[in-house]
């Protein structure tokens, strides 16, 4: 896998450009990445009965997690590219992220919202969402 992030940037996102049932990963970095969010949450349910003295009660239940991303279109960079052709195929692929501290984790994700924003005389910039199934795993450094 790639080194550490660049000056500027303290997490940067790679995608695999293989499908997730090929044996070889190849990696690829989002050129021109701005900002990444990671979300991570979890489901709740309700468990209110009739010991609950009419106050709602909920248990914790399923885990979720999701990667949203900024970056200025670079339209020949092989990452955005990749972004691209997922957004019209629909198919999972790998991503990982890596910190400045070196720590790196990856996932199966699909693109969930994909958009490029090109106002005229002005730098193009698009966003992505992607939806985790699976959790993030850790990667030693």
């Amino acid at each position: 896998m790639p080194g550490n992030p660049t000056t500027g940037n303290d997490y940067l996102l790679y995608i695999d450009q293989n499908s997730v049932g090929a044996e070889d990963r190849s990696w690829l970095i989002i050129g021109g990445q701005l900002n990444l969010s990671i979300e991570r949450g979890i489901g709740e349910s309700e468990v209110t009965d009739k010991d609950s003295n009419h106050e709602e009660e909920y248990l914790p239940t399923n885990k979720s997690a999701g990667i949203s991303f900024e970056f200025n279109v670079e339209t020949d960079d092989s990452g955005f590219q990749e972004l691209e052709k997922i957004s019209k195929t629909r198919e999972f692929r790998y991503f990982y992220y890596i910190r400045t501290d070196g720590k790196k984790e990856y996932c199966k994700a699909f693109l969930s919202e994909f958009s490029v924003d090109a106002p005229q005389d002005e730098v193009a910039t698009g966003s992505g969402s992607l939806r985790i199934t699976g959790g993030f795993t850790d990667i030693e450094p």
